[in-house]
């Protein structure tokens, strides 16, 4: 019995269908090796199907690849922050906190003595 609904749908050549889609047949064969994209296989073998594409596959595709740019919330710098430190650290040379290390060594070693 045939299928009404399946009355009007055309089949697109992998031609027609790259064109459709902008870009080239060997990136339309990648996306269909990758099953981003659906097809038909109209043909009988397997080895090399012969491929053909509906515009509700075209379609879906290309409403699965839309996309929005959104930034990312913590390089967005419309808003500056100002917070007040409370640290009261002091920053200090490696090297002159190993001398001040060795300095009371030595005081505390003429102590001793």
């Amino acid at each position: 019995m045939p299928n009404p609904a399946n009355d009007n749908i055309r089949l697109l050549t992998p031609e027609q269908a790259a064109s459709r889609l902008n870009i080239t047949e060997d990136h339309l064969r990648d996306l269909v090796s990758e099953g981003v994209l659906g097809y038909i296989n109209v043909g009988l073998g397997k080895k090399r199907p012969r491929r053909r594409f509906t515009e509700t596959d075209l379609n879906e595709f290309i409403e699965g690849r839309r996309r929005r740019e959104v930034p990312c919330p913590s390089t967005v710098t419309s808003v500056r922050r100002i917070t007040n430190s409370t640290s009261s650290t002091k920053v200090i040379g490696f090297m002159a906190a190993r001398n001040a290390r060795l300095d009371e060594m030595q005081k505390s070693s003429r102590l001793q003595s």
